[in-house]
């Protein structure tokens, strides 16, 4: 009922370009769709529009009179629309493709309308197609009651059109995270025969599976008589995590794959067969020289992305692997994971004569992590790779390898490849000494079309005049919006840091940096200049740093806010400052130059592990609060020195911030007591808006006063969604973690039951049982309460080693 009310404030944002809502499995009827389709028609601006409406109650008249609502969206290029699992009949069809064939820019159409067993024929489906002009479409039609023989006849109408019929069959135990969590197998039996029979390709197949499933498929496809299985044009496999003596498996998935040559109109495959995280899997280099010999079959394959990680793979016979993908002329798009293999350099030279053959190749990503590859072997890969002179694209991974020297000349080449927009290195955690690795800000002035740029060479001994030879050659690159620079643990010192910074701020179209100089050799001299120089930045709107663990002192971290607050269209910010000398003394001059950072709308600040006694954090929180405009806002502390009393005055300041929808605090081990708690929360007051909350103050002494105190902040905040509050090491009993989850039956408490022997620890499992999503939050708080600042590269290791 509230549909049209909802539209109603939507259409208020005059300046929308994109809109996405999630509507799925509620008691959507559809009468109030005419209304919604009204209002965001109203969106004058609106380029992209998804929906989703799956699992409702929805008519084929609600979708035609929304289709007549948003036909005043005149800028509208893509609508993805999903209505599968309604009621749903043939007969709003028309109407729905009369409304939409009015937006004028309107190219691309994705309606997912599967499991609409009522739409039982070809006519609705063709009269919404004749109002429409389209260049891309895309129609699921599963579980519907459109047989093969319509199908026949819209693509006949429509050549253009791409349909999809697919029988679903759901699995209750294997959740895919790539396929969402559903399990789908393609048409079987007398259905698929009766679509392979025709004569013409007239329809979608696509074979989708995870888990058994995926072996159930395989084993189908290779016991089936056709010598040709036409119908097949995609396939998504993922398969579960394999043991080490899972040969039997591995051995099927082979001559599942040899049985690709079956499928010449294959267009795109999607296929993951890595090994457990505790083991290597069993895959090994027979199987891929199998598997080059059947994907050289697929004439028409556009699109291959192949995850071999943490299998047993040498890289013998890379070179017969690469020189059947060689043979598929019209690929466009590759991605091949070799991570945590066994993999030997002398192999690469093949493999990428191979990869070379793909003229057509415009997107290629190789990720060879953790492997035992050397310097001197890359040279003949990377000459394979830059044959693919339409690369707009490219993605190398080559971090935690034997890479060792103090240049890597075999990058130069990579510089020939002047269409790329998007290019991504990572060659951390080697042996990489010197100032200029692979030369690289020498070449950067080859691509007149580079957008992303992606460098990763953290945990090597690179020394600081790296720093300023790069950003002389990122300053060539006048297109560029998105930097990541990733050089922690090495040996720069800062010196040429405001050098780098004012070079790369003649990118005038600079919209997103993210820079790591964690445990390096700064010294904080460095800090205010560079601050300054990134001031100059006209068009930043997105910034990431990390300083943290160098030799930084809180002066030249407020030096550094008074520069960067020049920024005119800043509106996301995060430091990291943890582990350094800090002591908290110029903490209020850093939050009043943040302060005039007046777009902001996320902050995320970490001071973890230095020398604060906070009396700096009531005048810290003053200037913050001049940020109105927040929506986010993330404080770590964690691990000094900071008194309770200066906790609590906090709040004062961040109770202006109105706007709030998150608030993410870590305060643990400090010397904070319960009273503080009290102080704080009625200090800070209610936030409206307020949905997700996270709080950390373990092993502070907040016994039960703290607890009841936050109760009575959470009885303040009723609408929340998220809830995390971890009080590991604080003196808490049951009666305390009680009056929590009583103020709050889904909060994720994390405790412990010290001073209590009674305690019923069946409480804290339960709470955390109704946690919901809380889980992807708990694992960001064990990343906030962790001290370690490593980088990208070393966070893989680190999670390979957990797993």
């Amino acid at each position: 009922d509230g549909l049209g009310e909802f539209g109603l404030g939507i259409r208020q944002c005059s300046q929308l370009t994109r809109l996405e809502l999630n509507f799925s499995s509620n008691q959507i009827t559809g009468d109030g769709l005419g209304e919604f389709g009204h209002w965001i028609g109203q969106c004058s601006q609106l380029t992209r529009l998804e929906l989703n409406f799956s699992g409702n109650q929805i008519t084929g008249d609600g979708l035609g009179e929304f289709g007549l609502g948003i036909r005043q969206c005149s800028q509208l290029t893509r609508l993805e629309l999903n209505l599968s699992s309604n009621q749903i009949t043939g007969d709003g069809l028309g109407e729905f493709g009369h409304g939409i064939g009015q937006c004028s820019q309107l190219s691309r159409l994705e309606l997912n309308l599967s499991q609409n067993s009522r739409i039982n024929n070809a006519i609705g489906i063709m009269e919404m197609l004749r109002s429409c002009s389209l260049q891309e479409c895309r129609i699921d039609l599963s579980g519907t009651g459109i047989t093969r023989r319509d199908a026949a006849a819209i693509v006949g109408a429509y050549p253009s059109v791409d349909l999809i019929l697919v029988d679903q069959i759901m699995d209750p135990v294997v959740q895919a995270p790539g396929l969402k969590g559903r399990a789908a197998l393609e048409a079987s039996g007398e259905t698929r025969l009766a679509a392979e029979s025709h004569e013409s390709n007239v329809a979608t197949i696509v074979s989708r599976a995870s888990g058994n499933r995926a072996f159930d498929e395989v084993a189908r496809i290779v016991e089936e008589d056709a010598t040709r299985i036409l119908g097949i044009a995609e396939i998504e496999w993922d398969f579960e995590p394999l043991r080490e003596n899972d040969v039997a498996k591995a051995d099927a998935l082979a001559a599942a794959l040899r049985g690709l040559r079956k499928m010449p109109h294959l267009r795109s495959c999607t296929i993951a067969m890595a090994g457990r995280s505790e083991s290597y899997g069993p895959i090994k280099d027979e199987h891929l020289e199998v598997f080059g010999a059947g994907i050289a079959h697929c004439g028409e394959l556009t699109s291959l992305s192949l995850d071999f990680r943490r299998n047993r793979i040498d890289g013998h016979h890379l070179g017969t692997f690469a020189e059947g993908i060689g043979h598929c002329h019209k690929l466009t798009m590759l991605s091949l994971v070799f991570r945590r293999n066994r993999i030997m350099g002398r192999y690469l030279g093949m493999f990428g004569e191979g990869i070379g053959r793909c003229g057509r190749l415009t997107s290629l990503s190789l990720n060879f992590f953790h492997n035992r590859i050397t310097a001197e072997h890359l040279g003949s890969l990377i000459e394979g790779i830059c044959r693919c002179r339409q690369l707009t694209s490219l993605s190398l991974d080559f971090s935690h390898n034997r890479i060792v020297g103090e240049s890597l000349p075999c990058l130069e080449r990579i510089g020939q490849l002047s269409e790329l927009a998007s290019l991504h290195l990572r060659f951390g955690i080697n042996r990489i000494e010197g100032d200029d690795p692979g030369k690289i800000g020498s070449w950067l002035d080859k691509f007149a079309r580079l957008n992303t740029l992606d460098l990763s060479f953290g945990r090597n001994q690179i020394t600081s005049s790296f720093v300023e030879k790069l950003g002389i050659g990122i300053a060539h690159c006048a297109l560029l919006a998105n930097l990541a620079i990733s050089a922690e643990s090495n040996r720069i010192t800062g010196k040429y840091m405001p050098k780098f910074a004012l070079e790369v701020g003649k990118c005038a179209m600079l919209a997103s940096c993210s820079l790591d100089f964690s445990r390096n050799e700064i010294t904080a001299k460095y800090l205010g200049e560079f601050g300054e120089k990134i001031g100059t930045f006209s068009q930043l709107s997105s910034l990431q740093m990390n300083l943290g663990g160098n030799e930084i002192s809180g002066m030249h971290v407020a030096a550094f806010a008074e520069g960067i607050r020049f920024c005119p269209t800043l509106t996301t910010l995060s430091l990291k400052f943890c582990q350094n000398k800090t002591t908290g003394s110029y903490l209020g001059a850093f939050g009043y130059g943040i302060g005039r950072c007046g777009q902001l709308t996320s902050l995320d600040l970490d001071f973890s592990s230095n020398e604060i006694v906070g009396e700096q954090l009531e005048a810290f929180g003053k200037g913050i609060r001049m940020c109105q405009q927040l929506t986010s806002l993330a404080l770590s502390f964690h691990g000094n020195k900071i008194e309770g009393r200066y906790f609590a005055a906090l709040g004062i300041g961040i109770r202006r911030c109105s706007k709030l929808i998150s608030l993410e605090l870590n305060f643990a081990d400090n010397q904070i007591k319960g009273r503080h708690v009290r102080r704080f929360g009625r200090a800070i007051g209610h936030f409206d808006q307020l949905s997700r909350l996270a709080l950390y103050f373990s092993d502070n002494e907040l016994c039960d006063e703290g607890a009841d105190a936050l109760a009575e902040f959470l009885r303040q905040h009723e609408g929340l969604l998220q809830c995390t509050i971890e009080l590991a090491g604080t003196a808490i009993t049951s009666t305390g973690r009680t009056a929590i989850t009583d103020a709050n039956p889904s909060v994720h408490l994390i405790t412990e039951a010290v001073g209590d022997p009674s305690a019923d620890e069946s409480s804290v499992e339960s709470s955390a049982n109704n946690s919901g999503n809380s889980s992807s939050m708990i694992s960001s708080a064990r990343a906030a309460v962790s001290t370690d600042v490593g980088s990208r590269d070393e966070q893989d290791v680190s999670s390979d080693r957990k797993s």
